[in-house]
């Protein structure tokens, strides 16, 4: 992956993820969010994947379970303006559904906690 930053913004943490997605950059991935899940307060986890170009199979599974995790701590997590690639990728896997997609970051800000 070509980097992962992290900004709080709106109550939310917003996770910017660019290059690609796979199972060699999964567990920075997963330890960088970790980190920044017990040391920030915020209501809703945000993961912005307008910049990734390829995500493979560790990558879907590690999206899965961070929404799980968010979701079981009362949180909400969503998936910001994911590139074309990774769109098809979640159709592909049948996983558009299961994820909360926005397009747009006016988007993000109506469904955000106060």
């Amino acid at each position: 992956m070509e980097g992962i930053e992290i900004k709080i913004e709106s109550n939310c943490l917003l996770v910017i993820c660019r290059g690609e997605i796979t199972i060699e950059v999964t567990g920075e991935m997963r330890q960088t969010v970790e980190d920044n899940l017990h040391s920030q307060t915020f209501e809703a986890l945000v993961l912005d994947l307008s910049g990734v170009r390829f995500m493979d199979s560790s990558g879907i599974g590690s999206l899965v379970a961070l929404n799980s995790k968010i979701k079981s701590s009362g949180k909400d997590f969503y998936i910001l303006s994911p590139s074309d690639q990774v769109r098809k990728t979640l159709e592909l896997v049948q996983l558009l559904s299961f994820f909360h997609i926005v397009d747009t970051k006016e988007e993000l800000e109506l469904l955000l906690p106060e």
